[in-house]
């Protein structure tokens, strides 16, 4: 995985995941299909603590099935991550690689139906997951049809062209996996993805007095993008 996007709540919530003692670790990963109410408060880990490290655990338990990774190998790229933008320090990360381990190992004996409850919950969405979503080949792939799709369109000024080529149109086919990636885009490069954005998302946050106004109608999803955690 590469270029993982960790929003900077969801950052917060992991970086506590690295300072909780191991009796609230292992308090939380048998207590992780309760609500937040019948979550003890052990060790200093409240209920609502327990509810987000419960989340947080649930968004990275949906990417690790999603692309079907070795946990040491996911465990050390999100890791990797949160030493970046986190600067912990290595006895911190290596606390934190301990007990993300433990909290996404889910053995059938000791949890019941809870694979089967968290397998309920392996959709995408604009969660933590969503950002994790930017897979190497995903990457790959959307550059490719972004750079086709720029060089196609080069002499052309219809928007309806722009939209309806077919690089473009394979980008929207991606779906919202591929929309971190799009407002990535949108931000360095700036282009017409308004087109795509609006048919994934289903959204316009553009005013409607800001119509034909490329920076203003920019600026509104960039701002959209941000406040849905995509940027």
């Amino acid at each position: 995985m590469a270029e993982l996007t960790i929003p900077a709540e969801q950052r917060r919530v992991l970086k506590k995941m690295g300072t909780i003692s191991d009796d609230a670790v292992r308090a939380l990963a048998t207590t992780l299909e309760r609500s937040p109410a019948e979550i003890p408060s052990i060790s200093g880990l409240s209920s609502e603590d327990a509810e987000q490290i419960k989340n947080a655990a649930m968004d990275l338990y949906k990417v690790r099935a999603y692309f079907d990774m070795e946990m040491s190998e996911f465990v050390e790229a999100v890791a990797q991550k949160m030493q970046e933008t986190e600067s912990m320090p290595a006895d911190q990360i290596a606390n934190f690689k301990k007990r993300l381990t433990k909290l996404l190992t889910i053995s059938p004996a000791a949890t019941g139906n809870r694979t089967n409850i968290w397998a309920a919950h392996t959709h995408f969405d604009n969660s933590l997951a969503q950002h994790l979503a930017l897979a190497q080949p995903v990457q790959d792939h959307f550059l490719e049809l972004a750079k086709r799709w720029r060089t196609e369109i080069k002499t052309v000024s219809s928007t309806t062209d722009m939209v309806l080529n077919s690089a473009y149109q394979d980008i929207i086919g991606m779906g919202k996996l591929v929309l971190p990636l799009i407002f990535r885009e949108l931000h360095r490069n700036g282009g017409h993805w308004f087109w795509a954005l609006r048919h994934i998302t289903q959204e316009n946050p553009a005013s409607p007095q800001d119509a034909g106004n490329i920076e203003k109608i920019t600026e509104a999803w960039l701002r959209w993008g941000r406040e849905h955690h995509y940027l």
